[in-house]
């Protein structure tokens, strides 16, 4: 469901609790990368069908998963979902938008990194690779300094979209599937007093 001007989703702290479930999170991790109903959920998680729709439920009324389609089964109607998506914003429009608007599509984004990179945890994915990268820069920066910042995450935005469009013409010419790979960056103002950086460790 698309944000609406001035409607907003939640504030971070309350939104994140509402995926601190395991069963949600697992729910989320497999909307996130493809529809799915509760049944097929239910099959690939090992769990009551019944839960799972309880969860789904809880989901879609915090706005993070939403329906897609109907399907009958038997007399039966099966239910298919998938994840709220943000859509994507160029500077422009991105600072035009209500500021309730842009929190909106902030929480729900961050969201869905928590939900995929909890997922990647749970599953042994996370440090499977010698190679993976995870780091955090916390840094005092001035006005310059954080445009420059902000730039380079663009600028880093541009090229991960080049390497995925190459990587899914390669993929397509030698008929493989490949592996789904997450990338994500965050440059936010942090609140006085509240980041590692201002406490010295």
């Amino acid at each position: 469901m698309p944000v609406k001007s001035g409607e907003v989703l939640g504030h971070g702290s309350r939104a994140i609790r509402a995926i601190s479930h395991p069963m949600r999170n697992a729910i989320q991790c497999i909307l996130y990368n493809r529809m799915a109903s509760p049944k097929e959920m239910g099959e690939e998680l090992d769990e009551d069908v019944s839960n799972i729709s309880y969860h789904v439920k809880k989901l879609e009324k915090n706005r993070t998963v939403e329906p897609v389609k109907e399907e009958g089964r038997r007399g039966a109607v099966e239910h298919f979902y998938r994840a709220v998506i943000p859509p994507f914003h160029d500077d422009a429009k991105w600072a035009a938008l209500p500021k309730a608007t842009r929190e909106g599509i902030s929480v729900v984004t961050f969201q869905g990194i928590v939900a995929e990179g909890t997922c990647a945890l749970d599953e042994g994915t996370f440090d499977a690779r010698k190679d993976r990268h995870l780091s955090r820069v916390s840094m005092q920066l001035d006005e310059r300094g954080c445009r420059e910042a902000l730039e380079c995450q663009a600028a880093l935005l541009e090229r991960l979209e080049r390497i995925k469009a190459e990587s899914a013409v390669r993929l397509q010419a030698d008929g493989k599937r490949g592996f789904t790979f997450l990338a994500a960056m965050i440059g936010v103002e942090m609140p006085r007093g509240r980041s590692l950086a201002d406490s010295g460790t």
